[in-house]
């Protein structure tokens, strides 16, 4: 079992390689089942995780068997890979696992960690004979490992916003324009109501590929588990794909209702303290998380736990934060190498705030926000959603990844 997990971590080692030469490979031995599966594709800068995270409620109260491919992880890696709401245990990734090794060894292919994981969800789903899949991309764009998908029932197209510079430009013109290379040839195109050159984009591509092209008009009506306002957006978008797909509205409601997607807007009470937790890591994602903090809270004092990818537009999203913040505590993991040091994430905030606590480590970071949180305070970590798998089972006093199921 050791062996297997990790023979599957040793793969990070190959990094980020473009092209699905080497998917394609190992799928072509496993009969390109990829195809035989009903997918709605879902691509954008920010809210595809909460998106999947509402259809996938709505199907669930709808009695359809529904799998879901999301990522990053929190903890670990099983969280991407769910049937029904129920992540894929140990026990299914070693045989499934064991079965695309031997197609590596016997072919002499390789695959890079993001291509391995997007072959081990389709194998389960397959398995798992689910009527739906809601398959997230990994940075996306024509090169993206999910995009070997021939014939998507519909592709979905999240907000857009300013992030992956090194991959797609430094426009929102050439972002946009490298995501809508994942469309294709009559599968409606589903988007929700938003910058109007950004709805341009989309539907040129739409029209290109002779797709519909749909958009969903926000519903501020919408009864959501949530109390972030940006998820208005994400939830009047499940909403349209919903009805799309012809799920049953009583279903949707209820689905909407019960959706929980942990790290976006995560509300979390413990030791006297108010924690949330959200993934926010780019401007766009910074200003809807500030919006959502302003709404719910008001006038609360806001602690601020940030870490940052040095690739990410980093003094865009210290501006705002140091908007509402009364103190901004900088932090880092020493094991993700894309997290800027908490020294070199202080020197660029101290240009946006004068109240600037560096700390070396999440532990000591949550450690400081307690001493420094009173009855009128919310601790708000944000940043990278590397940040919260480990602050969460802090807060909380439990390790997750051991209390997984076998």
């Amino acid at each position: 079992m050791d062996d297997i997990l990790k023979s599957i971590d040793d793969l990070n080692s190959f990094g980020s390689l473009l092209g699905l030469s080497r998917i394609k490979a190992v799928m072509k031995h496993l009969g390109n089942i990829q195809d035989e599966l009903n997918v709605v594709h879902v691509a954008g800068t920010n809210g595809k995780g909460s998106t999947i995270a509402f259809l996938e409620q709505i199907a669930i109260c709808d009695k359809i068997k529904v799998g879901a491919y999301t990522s990053p992880a929190l903890s670990h890696f099983s969280e991407n890979i769910r049937v029904n709401g129920v992540r894929i245990t140990t026990e299914e990734i070693i045989i499934l696992s064991k079965k695309i090794f031997k197609i590596l060894d016997n072919y002499e292919l390789i695959l890079t960690r993001f291509e391995f994981e997007t072959v081990l969800a389709f194998l389960y789903f397959y398995k798992e004979k689910c009527d739906v899949v809601f398959l997230e991309v990994g940075l996306g764009g024509e090169d993206d490992a999910t995009n070997i998908i021939k014939n998507p029932i519909l592709t979905v197209f999240t907000s857009f916003g300013l992030d992956h510079f090194d991959e797609f430009g430094h426009t929102i013109y050439e972002i946009v324009t490298s995501e809508c290379e994942i469309i294709k040839k009559g599968a409606d195109v589903v988007t929700v109501r938003q910058n109007d050159e950004i709805l341009e984009i989309i539907k040129k591509a739409a029209n290109k590929k002779k797709s519909e092209f749909i958009v969903a008009e926000l519903n501020t009506n919408l009864d959501l588990s949530t109390g972030a306002k940006y998820q208005i957006k994400n939830a009047s978008l499940a909403v349209k794909v919903a009805e799309i797909l012809g799920f049953n509205k009583r279903a949707v409601l209820q689905g909407l209702k019960t959706a929980k997607w942990q790290g976006r807007f995560e509300i979390i009470k413990k030791d006297n303290c108010t924690f949330v937790l959200d993934g926010a890591h780019n401007e766009s994602a910074v200003k809807a998380l500030k919006s959502s903090l302003l709404h719910k809270f008001g006038k609360k004092k806001f602690i601020f736990i940030v870490g940052i990818y040095f690739d990410k537009d980093i003094k865009s999203m210290l501006q705002c934060i140091g908007d509402i913040a009364s103190v901004i505590i900088t932090t880092q993991n020493i094991q993700n190498k894309r997290l800027l040091t908490g020294g070199e994430l202080t020197k660029v905030a101290e240009q946006y705030h004068n109240n600037i606590v560096k700390t070396n480590s999440i532990s000591e970071a949550v450690k400081k926000a307690k001493e420094l949180s009173d009855d009128n305070s919310v601790v708000v970590i944000c940043g990278s959603l590397s940040l919260l798998g480990e602050a969460s089972e802090i807060i909380l006093g439990v390790n997750k990844n051991k209390n997984e199921k076998s």
